[in-house]
Order: structure tokens, then C-alpha cells, then sequence
């Protein structure tokens, strides 16, 4: 019997170690091209060697200010997959998990029974079904770039010593690829730049306008986050990228720079023909966004911000511009904008008008329930508008 166990435990470190070579094999000859594919591919090998349900990579970046991590790869096999936790694929480490930073950044990881954690721990593990759970860092530089990790939803155990190694090993090749690949935190912060950049072309011709841009990109990061929250229009914005979508909505109103400065900077109402002229803005900005992607190849980032400048004017009942479309033919991400943008419009001074009350902007957004704005959003937003005061 002793024998038995001897041979099956040595068949068991020699399948671990097969996976954990094929595993780092994938990721040592990844290209920008097939980067996403290989990582899950690499995932896939590993998780299923050690009998995890669910394998995960979450990078570390700053949350409100607040040092935190989002999950950007995930595996699972027979759970339910994490999409859509507002506090699971974006979380801040001092509201959850405060002692996280300070283990991992010692090199040492978090190999646990869920049971035996803190409350807050248990709070956000539990109820995803986790029993046992095997996080390890990743440095890239010598920096704590994120975390790789491991759920079991079956068992009540820890994970072997073995099986920490090799998620040791596997989180080195990972951040051997991600550093191959540029895939950095440089590229991360030099991509917000350039967007930031953009959205202050228009800041330049009309301050006003500037404001704007950073204010309702706040009111779109509420919004969504409590989207995901609550799951609403389930299966379309699940795999939307939060980050994405906030950097985009940065470049609603690009179009306005190509907008003459007397129709512009106007103190006073538009005319009609003025007020035809700044509409072009929305098909102005789409189009300066389109020839970007078409010359710079980033596809996933540029669609959004092209959905979004070109249809944040359109209205729920179809009376809106440039194309007059209506009800669920506009865009999530259009509808998503249209209510940021009327409610910090409605709440900021301009040269022609005063801002009215946060509480004002609330009623007349609740009005244009069905006629501006799509009623689901805009009962969400009533429901949580004490979030957007200033």
C-alpha cells in the first residue's frame, strides 16, 4: 500500500511539473498578436493539473487613489466565472484585503483555507464559493506588478508546497512574457496620456468643455460600476473593460475642436444655424477617432470612444442627433454618456446660464425618463444620485 501511494504521488509531481514546463513554454514564445490566447491557454494547463476551478492574473494599479488591483485574465471550469463583481475583478487592498500588499511585496504568498481568513476576506471569497484559495506575486522590475492565483470551489485544503512552486514558476514566465511583450505599466500610463492629451485640445479652445470632460468621465465610472454590479443588460457589458470605457469617454466631445470659436465660446444662446453647426461635433469627433485607429491599429480602445462621441447626443425617443436613432438601437455606452453629460451640464455654470442643484438636475433627468434617456439608466441613476453630488 505504501508503495501504491509512493507511485501515485510521484506520478503526481511528474504530471505537475509536465504542465508547469508546457505551461511556461507557451508563455516564453508569446507575440503582442497572441499574447490574451497563450495566457489562457497557460491557465488552462496549470489550473487543471492542480484541480483548481478557477486560475486568475489581477494588476495592480491605483483605484480613487487607493492602491488596488484589477483582474485582466481568468480561467474557471465548472464555477461560475467572476465577471461582474463590482468587488472582485476591481478591487482596492485597504477596503478588503489592507494586508495583502505588505505580504506579497515580501515575495511571500497567500496560501489559505476561506474559513480561516479575516471577515472582509471572507466577505468577498465566500460568497464566489471559494473553499481554498493560492495567491502569488508578480514582480516585473523588481516592482509588485499583480497577482496570480488560484480558487478551489470543491475541496477543503491547502494548496501543496508543490503546487506553490509552480504557480511561482508560472507567475516568472508570466511576467517574462508581459515584460517581452511591453506590456507594462508604461504602456498602460502613456496610453491614459495620449487620451488625456486629446480631451485637452478641447479644454484649450473652451475651458468650460475641459471641466466637463473629467467630471462626467467620474458620473460614467459610477454608473458602471454599479452596472456591473447589479448586472444590468446581462451578456453586453459583463466583458466590457471598466478602464477602457472611462479613458474613452474622455474624447466625447473631440469633435468640438474643429467647432468655430464665435459659436464655441458664445456667451449667449445659439441661433438655429449655430446651433446646426455645433452638432457636427458628434460625427467631427467619430470621424478624427476612426482615422486614428485606421493609422495606429488599436481597434478595442477606439471603438468605444467612437460609440461614444458619435452617439452620446441621440435620444431615447429618437428625436436626438446626428442620426436620430432610438430606444435599444443606441449604443449602451451612448445612453451611458448621454446622462453624464446632461447632468453635469445641468449642474455647471455656463457663460449663458447658472448651475441649478444637484437635486434639480436629478428631477429633470427623471422627467426625460423615456423621451431623453433610457428608462433602466435613468431609474439607476435616480436610485444612486446622492453618488454624483459635487
Amino acid at each position: 500500500m505504501d508503495c501504491i501511494q509512493l507511485i501515485v504521488g510521484l506520478e503526481n509531481k511528474v504530471r505537475l511539473l509536465e504542465a508547469a514546463n508546457e505551461a511556461s513554454a507557451f508563455l516564453l514564445n508569446t507575440s503582442k498578436e497572441d499574447f490574451g490566447v497563450i495566457i489562457i491557454r497557460s491557465m488552462q494547463v496549470v489550473a487543471r493539473a492542480v484541480n483548481a476551478d478557477r486560475m486568475y492574473i489581477m494588476k495592480n494599479h491605483l483605484i480613487d487613489g487607493e492602491l488596488g488591483c484589477t483582474q485582466i485574465f481568468e480561467w474557471s471550469e465548472n464555477v461560475a466565472p467572476q465577471q461582474g463583481g463590482k468587488y472582485v475583478t476591481n478591487i482596492i487592498y485597504r477596503d478588503i484585503v489592507p494586508t495583502w500588499p505588505d505580504i506579497l511585496s515580501q515575495g511571500k504568498s497567500i496560501n489559505s483555507l476561506v474559513e480561516d481568513m479575516s471577515f472582509k476576506e471572507q466577505a468577498i471569497l465566500a460568497p464566489q464559493g471559494i473553499v481554498s484559495i493560492l495567491v502569488v506575486p508578480v514582480f516585473i522590475n523588481h516592482n509588485l506588478w499583480g497577482v496570480v492565483g488560484f480558487d478551489d470551489c470543491r475541496h477543503r485544503r491547502l494548496f501543496s508546497g508543490l503546487e506553490e512552486r509552480i504557480l511561482r514558476s508560472i507567475s516568472l514566465s508570466i511576467a517574462n512574457a508581459i515584460h517581452k511583450n511591453g506590456i507594462t505599466e508604461k504602456i498602460g500610463k502613456l496610453q491614459n496620456s495620449l487620451l488625456r492629451t486629446m480631451s485637452d485640445l478641447v479644454e484649450y479652445r473652451d475651458n468650460v468643455t475641459g471641466c466637463h470632460v473629467k467630471r462626467t468621465k467620474n458620473v460614467v465610472k459610477i454608473l458602471l460600476d454599479e452596472i456591473k454590479a447589479k448586472r444590468l443588460f446581462k451578456g453586453r457589458v459583463d466583458s466590457w473593460d471598466t478602464d477602457l470605457i472611462l479613458q474613452s469617454a474622455q474624447l466625447h466631445d473631440i469633435g468640438k475642436i474643429a467647432i468655430p470659436d464665435q459659436i464655441l465660446k458664445k456667451p449667449s444662446l445659439l441661433t438655429k444655424e449655430e446651433y446646426a453647426e455645433i452638432k457636427k461635433h458628434a460625427i467631427i469627433g467619430y470621424n478624427i477617432i476612426k482615422r486614428i485607429e485606421a493609422e495606429s491599429g488599436e481597434s478595442e480602445l477606439l471603438s468605444y470612444a467612437q460609440t461614444i462621441a458619435l452617439t452620446h447626443h441621440e435620444r431615447w425617443d429618437g428625436t436626438g442627433y446626428p442620426f436620430g436613432i432610438k430606444g435599444a438601437d443606441i449604443p449602451i455606452e451612448g445612453r451611458i454618456m448621454a446622462i453624464a453629460d446632461v447632468y453635469d451640464a445641468l449642474t455647471s455654470e455656463r457663460t449663458y446660464k447658472e448651475a441649478i442643484s444637484h437635486e434639480e438636475a436629478v428631477k429633470i433627468i427623471q422627467e426625460g425618463r423615456n423621451t431623453h434617456f433610457d428608462p433602466v439608466l435613468t431609474d439607476l441613476f435616480v436610485e444612486i444620485n446622492e453618488g454624483f453630488k459635487k
